[in-house]
């Protein structure tokens, strides 16, 4: 009997450690030389040199998106005027 408390338990533990993972992103800007290409997916957090980045360049956060949300964000990049559109052209303007 103890021996299935233990199994939930490593269970338990598992999905614990799950829910902490970052989860994937892709990096939707324009490319930034040294930092980051266009399209790049992060698997484990953000390197720093992105992060301090979008320190600079506030607009660099919201191009990172979701791995999930790839082909709404896709979508949204390609439409003229749309804010993700906006966001990649102030970037663009800016590196």
């Amino acid at each position: 009997m103890s021996n299935n408390k233990n199994i939930k338990t490593s269970d338990a533990i598992r999905t614990s450690d799950a829910k902490k993972q970052p989860e994937k992103v892709i990096y939707m800007g324009p490319t930034i030389r040294g930092v980051a290409n266009q399209g790049t997916v992060f698997d484990g957090g953000i390197p720093l040199e992105l992060e301090e980045k979008a320190k600079k360049i506030p607009a660099v956060r919201a191009l990172i998106i979701p791995l999930k949300n790839l082909s709404k964000a896709s979508a949204e990049l390609a439409v003229s005027g749309s804010a993700l559109n906006t966001l990649y052209k102030k970037i663009e303007s800016t590196v």
